[in-house]
C-alpha cells in the first residue's frame, strides 16, 4: 500500500504524540502559572485539568500559601469525592489541579454552578 509508506506504525505514531504532548505541555506550565497566580492574587477558586499525573503533582508541589488538593487516579472516587467538598467549602482562594479524565465531570459542573475559574491545560 502506498500509504504505508506516509503513515507512521500504530506504535510510533502513538509514541510520537506522547512526545508531542509532553513537550506542549512543558511549553505552557509558565502562561499556566502566571493565570493561575494573577486568579488566586483575585481571591478566586482556580480549577487546573491536565492530562498527566506528574504535571498535576508538579503544580501543586508549587507552595503559594493557599490550600491545593490534587486529584489523580491515585484517588479513591470518595477521596476525591472529599477534595471537591472542602474545595467548594472553603471561603477565599483556592486550587485544585486535576487530571482531565478523573475529575472533569464533577469539576465542570461545579464550575458552572458556582462560577469558578477553571483553566485548562490539555496536554
Amino acid at each position: 500500500c502506498l500509504c504505508s509508506r506516509f503513515v507512521a506504525p500504530r506504535g510510533e505514531a502513538i509514541g510520537l504524540v506522547t512526545r508531542l504532548r509532553q513537550q506542549t505541555s512543558r511549553a505552557k506550565l509558565p502562561t499556566t502559572f502566571d493565570r493561575v497566580d494573577a486568579l488566586l492574587a483575585a481571591g478566586k477558586h482556580v480549577v487546573v485539568f491536565v492530562a498527566e499525573r506528574k504535571t498535576a503533582e508538579r503544580i501543586a508541589e508549587i507552595d503559594v500559601g493557599i490550600p491545593r488538593w490534587v486529584a489523580t487516579g491515585d484517588a479513591t472516587a470518595e477521596e476525591r469525592a472529599k477534595m471537591v467538598d472542602e474545595f467548594q467549602a472553603h471561603k477565599g482562594p483556592a486550587l485544585i489541579v486535576a487530571t482531565y479524565q478523573v475529575l472533569r465531570r464533577i469539576a465542570l459542573l461545579w464550575t458552572q454552578m458556582f462560577c469558578a475559574t477553571a483553566v485548562q491545560l490539555l496536554v
